[in-house]
């Protein structure tokens, strides 16, 4: 049995031996503000005669994220960054020194892809209170079971290959009420 260990969580819940992974989700976040790397351990069955090997694993967010960064071993999944575009807001720039007047604006709806360099003049931010991120999690693994036998028998073995183990668990992502006035003064430094 396969089932992962959030490095915050306060119990991990196995009912009738099947696989599963505690539902709380990581310590809340700030939009646009780094957060460190939180680890989720891989923990194997350790019931006598049970092995498990990990083969591969995979972390798919339901919202993607240029700015989150995703790691995995076959022992850990590691997820840390910061979270630039998870909230729909609405901004317009022109080249530096140019302005609406003189070219067409361009529309830009995540502060991740405001380029450097340009004039932005009309910002609206995204006034929803936060955002859940769910990351789904595969881990495809091996499993050899011995189950001794009275003597003369010799033990059976059995072995499992390629078992999939699908899991998940969330990240709250809160907004900033200083976020635009944070966004004009770090821009423009």
């Amino acid at each position: 049995m396969i089932f992962l260990v959030m490095s915050l969580l306060k119990h991990v819940n196995l009912v009738n031996n099947k696989m599963d992974i505690e539902k709380n989700k990581l310590a809340d976040v700030t939009r646009n503000t780094n957060f460190t790397t939180q680890t989720n351990l891989i923990i194997l069955d350790d019931t006598v005669g049970v092995v498990e090997t990990v083969k591969e694993v995979t972390v798919i967010p339901d919202k993607t994220d240029n700015g989150v960064n995703i790691s995995t071993t076959l022992s850990d999944i590691s997820v840390g960054g910061i979270y630039l575009q998870q909230f729909n807001d609405y901004g317009e720039y022109v080249s530096e020194g140019s302005s609406d007047k003189i070219e067409e604006p361009t529309i830009f709806n995540d502060i991740g892809s405001l380029p450097p360099d340009k004039s932005f003049y009309m910002f609206e931010q995204d006034t929803t209170r936060y955002k859940t991120i769910t990351y789904t999690v595969t881990i495809i693994y091996d499993k050899e079971t011995t189950v001794e036998n009275l003597p003369p028998t010799p033990p059976t073995v059995t072995i499992e290959y390629d078992l999939e183990y699908v899991g998940s668990f969330t990240h709250t992502v809160n907004n900033s009420s200083t976020l635009g006035y944070n966004i004009i003064k770090d821009y423009y430094k």
